[in-house]
């Protein structure tokens, strides 16, 4: 029952983010992911069918463009959803949680920004995601920052049940899903090892 977000992002890591989104929509794929509006628009432009979120920062004077090519748009922090919030648009949104990486994303901690986001009556939420920064290392730090990392998340989605919020979520990038597969998500983001990944030199999977 998990869905896949097909990640073609920098035009499908240099092979072509048309070609491979059309082979993909005829194979039933119905949600993809780019790095920015502009890419978004370059597959609503071709007409590629489905959901597609875009993973970079789109400022507020762009959602008039989000709303138009319905595009989901990714919040990073809460200051970014209050501006999307006050453009005045209805927009879907994905809420990226930073679970321990420290660079994009919402922390877990700011529970009640979280929850207002939630409540933002343009802003409809449609999915909440994390990233796995240490997925493709078989180092045991890593592996135990990772693990880590997944429980974050999960203890942040029961602690949204409690308050009987439910989204769906995506926590698995290609790594994610080669190393930590079996996580009860509703989405996962495939996007090198659809074009190919590489090993490390002993045969196991990095």
């Amino acid at each position: 029952s998990c869905r896949i977000i097909a990640i073609v992002k920098a035009n499908a890591y240099g092979h072509g983010d048309l070609p491979v989104s059309e082979h993909l929509n005829k194979l039933g794929i119905r949600d993809f992911a780019v790095a920015t509006l502009e890419e978004g628009i370059r597959l609503r432009e071709a007409k590629i069918h489905g959901n597609i979120l875009i993973l970079g920062h789109t400022p507020s004077f762009c959602a008039p463009a989000l709303s138009r090519w319905h595009l989901t748009q990714t919040v990073t922090d809460y200051q970014h959803a209050r501006e999307l919030q006050d453009a005045g648009l209805p927009l879907d949104v994905h809420i990226k949680i930073d679970t321990g990486m420290h660079r994009l994303g919402i922390s877990p901690d700011h529970f009640d920004d979280i929850l207002d986001i939630f409540s933002m009556d343009h802003l409809r939420v449609t999915g909440m995601f994390t990233h796995l920064c240490a997925a493709d290392s078989s180092q045991p730090d890593d592996i135990a920052f990772t693990r880590g990392q997944i429980r974050n998340f999960f203890t942040l989605e029961k602690k949204l049940e409690h308050r009987g919020i439910h989204v769906p979520i995506h926590i698995q990038s290609s790594y994610g899903i080669l190393n930590y597969p079996g996580l009860p998500c509703e989405f996962a983001r495939p996007g090198i090892i659809l074009y190919g990944c590489y090993s490390d030199t002993s045969g196991d999977l990095l």
